[in-house]
């Protein structure tokens, strides 16, 4: 456990590092003549949206970047402030004066379900009734809690909880139960799964980039926003061919 005094020098020695940081934000930068690595904050969905298609089209560039990926959950200003990653893509971002935001792409919430075993529910009675299924993350938050707190808590506990997107389809799969998931989902995370409409009106999901004010200029990360945002600027024509 660090002692007093670590923890008082923490700040301080973060800002250090933080400046001297800023001494190479003026350099010429070339991606191909740099060594990149970052590290970040992303639950299975997005990632999978995002950076297969980001590092296969750098690598075929020859540009050398490396990422480790860490389930971003609910992220916390802290995790940015303390550095434990570089960037997150989540639809909750925490808000602090020292963390920017952009947004990426958004999508409806929708019912996905197995149809060789069900119908969709067509009512909010119907929909109520159901045995529901979500992603519960670390911090204790669901996925199903874009739905206004009013719905949740009239759904109540679901019956089976995931860590992550990518095990809902095996759950699904030869099942009646249902997952309420943004459609984006539907590109890849869950597109083995049926879909279709909620029967009642529910909240828009909006996926945020954010990012600490300490990486704004640094430009190895201007490259990483810049090419996070281009391909996040595909997703809406993709969605209109399902």
């Amino acid at each position: 456990m660090p002692t007093e005094t670590a923890l008082a020098l923490k700040e301080p020695v973060q800002r250090a590092i933080d400046g001297l940081k800023c001494l190479t934000d003026d350099r010429i930068f070339d991606p191909r003549a740099e060594k990149m690595e970052f590290v970040v904050a992303a639950n299975d969905m997005q990632r999978d949206l995002v950076f297969p298609q980001l590092i296969r089209e750098a690598w075929n560039d020859g540009i050398s970047v490396d990422f480790q990926f860490l389930p971003s959950g609910q992220p916390t200003v802290n995790m940015m402030r303390e550095a434990r990653c570089e960037l997150a893509l989540t639809p909750l971002p925490p808000d602090g004066p020292d963390i920017f935001q952009k947004p990426l792409f958004s999508g409806e919430m929708m019912c996905f379900y197995d149809a060789e075993m069900r119908d969709p529910p067509k009512s909010w009675k119907e929909y109520c009734s159901a045995d529901h299924l979500t992603v519960r993350f670390a911090g204790g938050g669901t996925s199903i809690k874009v739905i206004t707190d009013l719905e949740a808590s009239q759904i109540g506990e679901p019956r089976v909880s995931v860590p992550n997107f990518n095990a809902i389809p095996p759950f699904i799969k030869g099942t009646r139960m249902i997952a309420t998931e943004v459609s984006l989902m539907r590109l890849h995370t869950l597109r083995e799964l049926d879909v279709a409409p909620l029967p009642f009106k529910s909240n828009r999901v909006t996926i945020y980039m954010i990012w600490h004010e300490r990486s704004t200029n640094d430009p190895a990360h201007i490259w990483l926003r810049n090419r996070i945002s281009e391909i996040a600027s595909m997703i809406p024509e993709l969605m209109q061919d399902l």
